[in-house]
């Protein structure tokens, strides 16, 4: 079976893969108001550093989903001492919760895999009102022309590539209010060292070098943003 981008994350374990890294993580969460009591959905939780940092900075309730077993698998291993995090398999295109259960939701580099409106949609029907969402999310710059947008897509398995324009418009939609959107100076971010649990097969050396060759080749005109969200 053809392996995929999210195979090679989880393969290698990296964690904290998307832009801006766990120095993003910190810059959005210093600016909510955590409370232990809060109620925090991590879409695409992967190897659940963002989710350690969280409760061990806010000890607030977090629940993470990834509908990577592997991924799933080295998130449990990396918590396996803490308290008020509950792990779950499952898509941000079909939420396994009921309506308006979380306080705050994020979803660190992980809509643009997905179907984008269909997530939004879920988003919302979960979180309570007056709830946040945070989005970091790869970001089209209008100079990326459309060839370099089916490279990317085809590589990573982006469903689509937003402006910020375009971002901004499907979550006004989605009957989200944008409070705040902030360029990622940088799309490659500060991931921990690799946890590799299994051989490598020789197709995730290739993709590496191509996940470079992509980042070099399109450096100046891919970005990057947080979008800080409130319905």
């Amino acid at each position: 079976m053809s392996k995929d981008y999210t195979d090679f994350l989880a393969t290698f374990g990296i964690s904290s893969a998307h832009p801006g890294g766990l120095n993003i993580t910190k810059k959005w969460a210093n600016q909510l108001d955590i409370k232990e009591t809060t109620k925090l959905l991590d879409i695409g939780c992967g190897t659940g550093k963002s989710i350690e940092y969280l409760v061990n900075q806010y000890h607030c309730e977090i629940t993470g989903l990834d509908p990577h077993k592997e991924m799933l698998n080295k998130a449990k291993n990396r918590l396996s001492s803490n308290t008020g995090v509950d792990l779950v398999e499952g898509s941000a295109e079909s939420i396994p919760f009921p309506n308006d259960t979380f306080n705050i939701i994020i979803s660190e580099s992980v809509t643009s895999f997905t179907n984008i409106s269909k997530s939004l949609g879920e988003y919302k029907r979960v979180l309570m009102h007056g709830g946040t969402l945070i989005l970091v999310e790869i970001t089209r710059k209008n100079d990326l022309p459309p060839l370099a947008i089916e490279e990317i897509k085809a590589f990573y398995g982006f469903t689509d590539i937003l402006s910020e324009e375009e971002w901004s418009q499907l979550l006004s939609d989605h009957g989200f209010s944008v409070i705040q959107s902030d360029d990622i100076d940088q799309v490659r971010n500060d991931a921990d060292a690799f946890d590799i649990t299994e051989p490598i097969n020789d197709e995730f050396f290739t993709m590496m070098a191509d996940h470079y060759h992509m980042n070099q080749a399109y450096q100046n005109q891919l970005g990057a943003r947080i979008y800080i969200c409130q319905i």
